[in-house]
């Protein structure tokens, strides 16, 4: 039964998998294949859950036969397609350009072991501070976690989260990473502090792969081992990671939708599916954080100011055509929850914090101070009248 379970908890990273696979340009030399594959499935594969959990809780209520059933349906279709792809491709394949080659000096040895022993000291500072503060620090208990634990265990009340008195933990905030959590505790049958500690250590791990991997795929491997080297070295990284912030899981998006993008520019022959991936990467973004709405905008901007003056105006919207592809069902379950489940149906606006306008003028400091005093005063209060009518 546990064995079983794990797997119906790997599903949506096989999923995601294939899902990239279908996806994936055929013709990419073999460098840019199955570790970036795999880390970017890791991520896409929680997202996918998220949505799939949400839209189900909101409109079915929380079946763990459903999800399981959904998630088997999706992989016999994902898994038609792609064997459908496989017999059409033409047997002509890409020739896979030399790249750098492989380090074989000195240099090339000291950075393997730099590597080796920066990749085993993140390991251990990841596993200490996990075991040292298994819930998470703050933003992880008192937001993502516990309304992970809410959504998994409330029932049919789970919309209570999302009303006062639980205003102070942000209820307009979009919902990945607890749903994700919730879902995986569904499918295991159990609620374990495990579950948010492994999801934190996957996406710190894939924004590493994903980094360093593309760096290699675009400018050979010594410069890719150098930006693994960076991230591994970075104490600021290992320790949000470890700390369940969901900074690093937006990270990763971010992250996964420029080195997209960037790759589907790397092609001698450009093709749509890396748009495509990006686009529902940067969607997985919005679904995880507010900010996830600027960096679209900030996307569909500087791609603006990229293609047009280079190729026209005709280019940038066929690739805002399939850019839009993939972003859109994700930005669909986002504007669903903020108009019928969010308390607040603000979307760049949120409540919290200083105003907008204050920010881009650059008067927050005068008034961040106060603010937080605000925020604290109104937070207590609402804890008090949610205990005393326990």
């Amino acid at each position: 039964m546990i064995v079983l379970s794990l797997l119906f908890c790997l599903t949506p990273v096989v999923i995601a998998f294939i899902l990239i696979s279908i996806l994936w340009p055929d013709r990419t030399p073999t460098r840019w294949g199955l570790p970036l594959k795999v880390c970017l499935a890791l991520g896409v594969g929680l997202g996918l859950l998220s949505c799939i959990y949400f839209l189900q809780l909101s409109l079915f209520g929380a079946s763990r036969r459903g999800i399981i059933s959904t998630q088997i349906a999706l992989l016999a279709i994902l898994i038609g397609v792609f064997f459908y792809k496989r017999r059409s491709l033409s047997a002509e394949r890409a020739v896979d350009p030399e790249g750098e080659p492989v380090p074989d000096s000195v240099f090339g040895r000291i950075l393997a072991v730099l590597l080796v022993i920066a990749f085993i000291g993140a390991v251990l500072s990841f596993l200490f501070i996990s075991l040292k503060k298994p819930h998470g620090d703050w933003d992880a208990w008192a937001v993502y976690n516990m309304k992970a634990r809410f959504l998994f265990r409330a029932g049919d009340h789970w919309r209570d989260l999302f009303t006062a008195p639980m205003e102070w933990s942000g209820p307009d905030y979009p919902l990945l990473i607890p749903t994700a959590l919730a879902a995986c505790w569904m499918l295991l049958g159990t609620e374990t502090q495990v579950v948010p500690a492994l999801v934190a250590g996957l996406f710190t791990l894939a924004v590493i792969v994903v980094a360093a991997w593309t760096v290699t795929a675009l400018r050979g491997k010594t410069q890719g081992s150098l930006a693994a080297l960076v991230l591994l070295g970075t104490p600021y990284l290992i320790t949000h990671g470890a700390d369940q912030y969901s900074d690093i899981p937006i990270g990763f998006f971010f992250l996964a939708t420029l080195a997209l993008l960037n790759l589907h520019d790397g092609l001698s022959k450009p093709d749509s599916g890396f748009l495509v991936l990006a686009g529902m990467t940067a969607g997985l973004s919005v679904w995880t954080k507010n900010e996830g709405f600027l960096f679209v905008i900030a996307i569909l901007v500087s791609q603006f100011v990229i293609t047009v003056p280079r190729m026209g105006f005709k280019p940038y919207l066929k690739q805002l055509r399939f850019f839009g592809a993939g972003l859109l069902p994700i930005l669909l379950v986002v504007i669903y929850f903020k108009i019928t489940i969010s308390a607040h149906s603000g979307l760049l606006f949120p409540e919290e914090g200083p105003g907008f306008f204050a920010k881009l003028t650059g008067n927050e400091e005068d008034r961040g101070e106060d603010d937080e005093l605000t925020f604290q005063a109104r937070d207590a209060e609402s804890i008090r009248d949610w205990r005393s009518g326990l």
